[in-house]
């Protein structure tokens, strides 16, 4: 099961007070109606490139955009082809480029997206049937998510590379998809469902091909997203047992980070200081932010939500969180300690 999409309509103010690990904070949506209003049926990606807040979805004629947030109006463009299916994977920068994957009714596919010049071109993947996640590892371009075999008609897990143009795959065996990569150290980690027992594995790549991380067997039914603290640790977010869960892999080994008062984790990220953040649904099923201090998760009561989809760090320890409230309208908040 993949993440919740949100609908994205104009974007209103909120006014929304509560503790953190950090103390006072204010969860208040951004952006305004304007001439360009933000007329998304839903987003599902959100990232901060220099000065811009950048999200991508699906507008409301069905067709793939990105939007960047710019003196508070929203300014969109739509994909070239038309495209119409759902935004999966986490934007990821590299040379004056963006990138995001996504997948339609028929296929995966990878875009690049050039804030310089405001084009956005298909990177070319055309084995994929659906791509769920991407990132750069080593200067270079990965994908993840499923294939299909042309004569069973199932899909399984797979990974792929892009090297002068080309896109390489990977050989992933043994996995029903590939959800999340990551990039540490020098490695590339991915997570997926175990095609033999429905939970989930982690594998990196090595100089042998994918080796298995080491994750318990029946640890985590679903790991939605892996992000690294550039220092050698791997947090991976999902679920376990319909509770919610944060992963940590360290030294070769996996622990849990603690229980959270949550049913799914859809989102992590790092603030600046490098406190841990995770956003998802809560145990009463609505959405939430937690902020993890001293080994212990702590709500920062985010209120007015039905989930928390994706989340990202920018300048000033100012975190961006998409999802949807409670009045079916998706939003973007923001988090300041």
């Amino acid at each position: 099961m993949k993440k919740l999409t949100m609908y994205l309509l104009l974007i209103v103010a909120l006014n929304i007070c509560g503790a953190s690990p950090g103390g006072a904070v204010r969860w208040p949506g951004i952006g305004t109606p304007t001439s360009q209003p933000l007329t998304a049926n839903y987003l599902s990606a959100v990232d901060v490139a220099g000065s811009r807040v950048y999200a991508a979805g699906t507008n409301a004629n069905q067709v793939i955009s990105i939007w960047y947030l710019e003196n508070g109006n929203w300014i969109s463009k739509e994909l070239q082809n038309k495209a119409v299916g759902t935004v999966y994977a986490t934007f990821v920068e590299n040379d004056d480029s963006i990138y995001f994957g996504l997948t339609s009714p028929v296929a995966g596919y990878v875009y690049r997206y050039k804030p310089s010049t405001e084009e956005l071109y298909d990177m070319r993947l055309t084995t994929a049937k659906k791509i769920y996640d991407v990132t750069m590892h080593n200067n270079i371009l990965y994908a993840a998510g499923t294939v299909m075999d042309p004569v069973t008609h199932n899909e399984t897990g797979q990974c792929w590379r892009l090297i002068n143009g080309v896109w390489e795959s990977l050989n992933v065996t043994g996995l029903n998809t590939v959800d999340a990569l990551t990039s540490s150290q020098g490695y590339l980690y991915i997570a997926g469902v175990n095609s033999a027992t429905n939970y989930v594995k982690v594998m990196v790549y090595t100089s042998s091909g994918w080796v298995d991380t080491g994750l318990p067997a029946d640890a985590a039914t679903d790991i939605w997203l892996m992000i690294n603290d550039g220092n050698g640790t791997i947090y991976a977010g999902g679920i376990t047992n319909y509770r919610a869960a944060v992963w940590k892999y360290n030294n070769g080994a996996w622990s849990s980070t603690g229980p959270i008062d949550g049913n799914r984790i859809f989102a992590l990220t790092l603030d600046n200081s490098g406190v841990l953040y995770a956003g998802g649904v809560d145990s009463q099923f609505k959405g939430q932010v937690w902020g993890f201090l001293n080994g212990t998760w702590i709500n920062t009561n985010l209120t007015g939500s039905s989930y928390v989809n994706a989340m990202v760090t920018g300048p000033n320890n100012t975190i961006y969180a998409v999802g949807m409230n409670n009045q079916h309208t998706a939003m973007v908040w923001i988090y300041k300690n």
